[in-house]
């Protein structure tokens, strides 16, 4: 799955004219805290509720705005892992989507991103979940693989995550 199977009509972005107010507003409705901006087509930045509410002038017009954002988006051909991390990483509530030459292509919701990722690790599939915690030295998939396969069922997905300052890995499986 990647970013542009993710683009949602509901974020409409703000025009270089626009108002601080109307970022407030269109925020509240959409219930996000950023709003990407453009000028025609071309990308200008992300516009947060907390600089609009930082600068004590919610009719200040947002293209004269600094954005601190200003370089933040992904490409349209980005995996849905590379936007979580983003999503995750600067604690966004939308990521834009820009394409060649800054051309704003649309935006993604975090909403959105969890769908997906749900439907990516079969969520919905009926199943059970299994937890190992391994050894790293004696993690082999193909070993769980071969497990999980004698006993007439089937991995549909499976999640590694190693412990900080641990040799313990945990292995979340969904089987069938």
């Amino acid at each position: 799955m990647i970013a542009e199977q993710l683009i949602t009509s509901h974020v409409v972005p703000l025009k270089r004219f626009d108002t601080g107010a109307l970022a407030l507003s269109m925020m509240e409705e959409l219930r996000i805290s950023h709003l990407p901006v453009v000028d025609g087509a071309d990308f200008l930045g992300i516009l947060s509720e907390k600089e609009i509410l930082e600068s004590g002038d919610p009719d200040f017009v947002v293209g004269l705005h600094p954005f601190a954002n200003a370089n933040v988006s992904v490409a349209p051909g980005e995996h849905v892992f590379e936007v979580l991390k983003l999503f995750s990483s600067l604690n966004l509530t939308m990521v834009p989507i820009v394409g060649e030459n800054r051309q704003y292509l649309g935006a993604i919701i975090l909403q959105t991103v969890v769908h997906a990722l749900a439907e990516l690790i079969g969520i919905d599939e009926p199943g059970g979940i299994i937890v190992l915690e391994i050894n790293d030295k004696d993690y082999s998939m193909a070993e769980i693989l071969q497990v999980v396969e004698s006993n007439e069922t089937r991995i549909l997905s499976c999640l590694v995550h190693s412990t900080p300052d641990s040799t313990i890995l945990r292995v979340t499986l969904k089987v069938s």
